[in-house]
């Protein structure tokens, strides 16, 4: 399966460029490619059956379908990244295309029509597509045109988020500004201890079933609710009723905000491929330190742009405790900067626009001036390891660190909860869907009413 990172970077790709995008799923996928073992199943009467194709539940389905996709693709003229397997681009004298499976599910995108009906035509599986992109693995996907008319796609999932809420009892809630208040505190010190009646009651409560839904969602369309996903996930093993209504109080969140959506291309006319020195691939890191009240851990946030549009962020607990905040964010920019080869290269396999920095943000000073001036302190010796890596990088020219105002770093989003304007600006800056809000709003108005009518 292509990273969700991957495909976002896709539609970046596709609103930059006003690409055509498409989407086609192949029917009954695991049953078309020849098995590669000598598979037996023994029905209820007890005969035995040699499989020649493979089926829906053997181990080896998965692999065989990937590898049977892969050569078809490739016969197509198709060439395989080598930083997602899943990933294809192909180019000929009629234009270029690109294309990202997920199991049976491929997204694409090319530069004229013609080159996704050559593709269909040829293509030897069954399959069943519709003529755009509308809908794909629970993601509502929008084509739009802003006053210039360059092409913008937004991608939403308010039909996954209305059923979640209707599973939970809160489409009749009041609505909430931000998942989480800014001064919310939790821990272990909320868990209910074995044999206590909340305890009794909260092992009845499908508290994982709720975040994973959530983690899902936040994971594409909505990373501004990352981070109290992220946080209450750490009670999973034993939540209390606190953290059970903080993850429900994210769902009402969600569900009164579901129709806003993830954007792509409305920054596009910013990032220029024909001049070398424009640099569209661009990090953002942060980290809130001592964060975690339980281990003293700090939390680290990372925004991933492309284009000015988000393809990747995350929101972590570091995995070892920081005596500083400037140690805090050293490892957060070193962690948040190892893949910063796999960007650069899944960028050049779909544009040929090789990136050789990118420029990498933080609020932290003392990092920088580490950095600058190449050699660490008595004080900070133990940080050597982390300290070398990132210098090794910015010597190379891979990144290149920038300082951005604590306030005015979008991801400080994904480090702790944020007051009410402070959140609402950097979710603003993450979604980019800001003055496409009015328009859905109305659609959505007009399609209850319309509802209404019909009933």
């Amino acid at each position: 399966m292509a990273a969700i990172a991957t495909i976002k970077l896709v539609l970046a790709v596709a609103a930059h460029f006003n690409m055509v995008c498409f989407q086609f799923d192949v029917e009954g996928a695991f049953l078309l490619p020849d098995i590669d073992h000598v598979v037996y199943i023994v029905d209820e009467q007890g005969n035995y059956y040699r499989c020649h194709k493979t089926l829906y539940g053997l181990k080896q389905s998965p692999r065989v379908w990937n590898q049977d996709l892969d050569i078809e693709l490739k016969q197509h003229g198709m060439l395989q990244s080598m930083h997602d397997p899943c990933l294809y681009t192909r180019r000929t004298e009629r234009g270029w295309m690109v294309m990202a499976s997920w199991v049976d599910d491929c997204v694409g995108a090319c530069t004229v029509p013609a080159q996704r009906d050559e593709f269909y035509k040829n293509f030897r599986y069954p399959f069943s597509s519709t003529s755009d992109l509308d809908y794909c693995l629970k993601i509502k996907v929008d084509h739009m045109v802003d006053d210039n008319g360059d092409v913008l796609i937004g991608l939403s999932q308010p039909i996954s988020i209305e059923a979640i809420a209707h599973e939970y009892s809160v489409q009749d809630s009041n609505p909430v500004s931000t998942p989480m208040p800014a001064n919310a505190k939790f821990s272990k010190s909320q868990s209910p201890s074995p044999g206590t009646p909340e305890h009794e009651y909260m092992e009845k409560v499908p508290y994982r079933n709720l975040l994973g839904s959530l983690g899902y969602i936040a994971q594409i369309t909505r990373g501004d609710i990352a981070f109290a996903v992220n946080k209450l996930a750490a009670f999973s093993s034993n939540p209390g009723k606190a953290h059970w209504l903080a993850l429900k109080r994210i769902l009402v969140y969600l569900y009164h905000s579901r129709h806003r959506r993830l954007v792509f291309g409305s920054k596009a006319q910013d990032f220029d491929l024909d001049d070398p020195t424009t640099k569209p691939i661009q990090i953002y890191c942060d980290a809130d330190h001592g964060g975690c009240l339980d281990s003293g851990k700090s939390t680290s946030g990372t925004l991933i742009t492309v284009f000015g549009d988000c393809v990747n962020m995350s929101s972590r607990k570091q995995g070892k405790v920081a005596n500083s905040t400037g140690a805090a964010e050293l490892y957060a920019v070193d962690d948040e900067t190892r893949n910063h080869n796999a960007y650069r290269s899944l960028l050049f396999d779909m544009t040929e626009f090789y990136q050789v920095t990118i420029p990498t943000y933080t609020d932290s000073q003392v990092v920088i001036k580490q950095l600058d001036r190449g050699e660490l302190t008595r004080r900070t010796k133990h940080l050597r390891l982390a300290f070398n890596a990132v210098k090794e990088r910015v010597a190379d020219g891979n990144i290149e660190l920038n300082h951005v105002e604590g306030k005015e770093n979008p991801a400080d989003l994904f480090t702790k909860p944020l007051p009410l304007e402070d959140f609402t600006r950097h979710t603003d800056f993450l979604l980019n869907d800001k003055g496409t809000q009015l328009a859905e709003w109305q659609s959505c108005m007009i399609d209850e009413i319309m509802k209404e009518w019909d009933d």
